[in-house]
C-alpha cells in the first residue's frame, strides 16, 4: 500500500497541522518521540513534543529509563496548551504515576475534540523494566479517556489481568476484555504470535472484532515498531481517516518501516522510513 501524503501547500495553516507526542526520548532513536516525529511528518503533520523520561544504555541491565522532573513535564505541557492548537495527541511512555495524572489533566481540555491515542508502554523487549501496581491502575483510568490504545501482548495481559492463549479466539477475547473494561477501542499487536508467516493484529471496538493481516518480516530492525504504528495511527486519524482505515494505513506504514529499517548492531536495529520528498540538487 502506498501511504497517502497530505503535505501542506503554502496556503495551509501550519497551526492546524500540529500533533503532540507525549513520551520518552530513546537515545538510540528507535522508539519514543524520535519515531513519532518521523511518522507525523510522513502524513503531513508538524510534530511537537513533551518529554517524560529518557531511555538509555545501562551496563548492568542493558537498558534503563531515567525520570524527568515533574515540574519540567508540567512546563512543557503548559507551553503547548497556551501557545499551539493541536490536531491530535499521541501518548507513549509516561514512566511515573505523577506524570499520568498530569497528562490526564492536560488531555481533559482536548477530550472529544481531537484524536487522542495511547500506546500503553509498560514492558520492553530490550530489558526488564516493567510497570504494574499503582502505575497500572492509574494508566487504566487514563485509557478510559482516550480514543484508541495499541498494547502489545504483554501489556494486554497486564491491562486485562488475563493470560493469552494460543488461538485466534483467545487473541480476540483478550482485546475484547480490555475494551469492555475501558470502553476504549483496543488494537492488540500480535506480531508473529499466531503465525510464523503473518503478522496478525486485532481491533476490538463497538463494532466488534476486526482482524488485520500482513506478511511477517523476519527482521532485526524492530526497535520502534510499536511507536511507529501508534503515531502513524494518530496522524491518520487526524487526516481524518475513520478508525479502521487509519489502522490499515498505520499497519502498512509500520510494515514498510520495518522492511527499510536500519541495523545498528548484529542483533538489533530501528524501524526507518526514508524521507518521501526528494531534495533538489543545489546548483
Amino acid at each position: 500500500m502506498t501511504i497517502p501524503s497530505i503535505l501542506m501547500s503554502k496556503g495551509d495553516d501550519l497551526l492546524t497541522k500540529c500533533i503532540l507526542s507525549i513520551g520518552g526520548s530513546d537515545s538510540w532513536g528507535g522508539g519514543g518521540i524520535a519515531t513519532d516525529l518521523k511518522s507525523f511528518d510522513h502524513f503531513g503533520f508538524f510534530g511537537l513534543t513533551a518529554i517524560t523520561c529518557l531511555a538509555v544504555k545501562d551496563e548492568k541491565q542493558g537498558f534503563s529509563v531515567l525520570p524527568i522532573d515533574q515540574r519540567a513535564i508540567e512546563a512543557q505541557l503548559k507551553t503547548i496548551k497556551e501557545d499551539v492548537p493541536l490536531a491530535a495527541i499521541k501518548i507513549g511512555l509516561l514512566h511515573q504515576v505523577e506524570t499520568i495524572q498530569l497528562v490526564k489533566e492536560f488531555c481533559q481540555h482536548y477530550q472529544g475534540k481531537i484524536p487522542i491515542v495511547l500506546d500503553p508502554v509498560m514492558a520492553f523487549k530490550e530489558g526488564e523494566v516493567n510497570y504494574q501496581g499503582q502505575y497500572l491502575s492509574s494508566l487504566l483510568d487514563l485509557i478510559s479517556k482516550v480514543d484508541l490504545i495499541t498494547p502489545n501482548l504483554h501489556e494486554a495481559e497486564l491491562l486485562s489481568g488475563q493470560k493469552l492463549g494460543k488461538g485466534l479466539d483467545d487473541f480476540i477475547h483478550l482485546a475484547k476484555t480490555i475494551y469492555e473494561k475501558t470502553s476504549t477501542p483496543t488494537f492488540l499487536k500480535g506480531r508473529d504470535h499466531l503465525s510464523s508467516t503473518e503478522a496478525i493484529d486485532v481491533l476490538y471496538s463497538k463494532e466488534g472484532a476486526r482482524i488485520y493481516r500482513l506478511s511477517h518480516l523476519p527482521s532485526k530492525t524492530l526497535n520502534g515498531a510499536g511507536c511507529c504504528l501508534s503515531s502513524a495511527a494518530t496522524a491518520a486519524l487526524a487526516c481524518p481517516y475513520p478508525l479502521e482505515e487509519a489502522l490499515t494505513l498505520a499497519k502498512s506504514f509500520t510494515h514498510q518501516a520495518i522492511a527499510s529499517g536500519i541495523e545498528l548492531s548484529k542483533d538489533s536495529g530501528n524501524v526507518y522510513h526514508p524521507c518521501p520528498v526528494p531534495f533538489q540538487n543545489v546548483k
